[in-house]
């Protein structure tokens, strides 16, 4: 029997308490050491203030909300954060992923951000989306070890 695919959907209030109901630990530390907001702060900032922005879902459940905001007329700043279900649901999410990734490139010119080195497993669908990493650098409160990542859009300059 096949798992259902996944759905990307506008995202709702209800997604965002499943997301922090069963937030992966490694995404909760990153965003502790962004700015030190709670995570239900920082989703809900993040969601706030997307240019765009979906919720995954997978046979009822929340397996992801993700988006990219604005940062200037250049640059765009990709986000994803991802509940435990991804473990699970890996396939399915995976499978949308070349079209969110072609969404986010036609807004902007650059897309870039930064992401905790101890989030393996998001630096690997990062690398695996085709995002380009530089060294890690001092970031956030803190000065956690954080990795730059970028990758050229297609929208043309205005």
């Amino acid at each position: 029997m096949s798992k259902p695919a996944a759905a990307l959907v506008k995202v709702r209030e209800w997604h965002i308490k499943a997301l922090l109901d069963d937030l992966r630990p490694a995404d909760a530390l990153e965003l502790a050491a962004i700015r030190g907001w709670s995570p239900a702060k920082e989703v809900r900032h993040a969601v706030a203030t997307a240019t765009h922005c979906a919720t995954c879902i997978v046979d009822g459940k929340v397996v992801a909300i993700f988006g990219d905001t604005r940062h200037d007329a250049v640059h765009g700043l990709p986000w994803m954060m991802s509940s435990t279900w991804i473990n699970t649901s890996r396939r399915q999410f995976l499978a949308e992923c070349p079209g969110v990734i072609a969404g986010m490139r036609s807004r902007h010119q650059l897309l870039i951000n930064m992401i905790d080195t101890r989030n393996t497993l998001a630096i690997r669908w990062l690398k695996w989306c085709g995002f380009t990493f530089l060294p890690a650098v001092p970031y956030g409160i803190n000065g956690e070890s954080f990795y730059p990542f970028t990758m050229e859009g297609t929208a043309c300059a205005q």
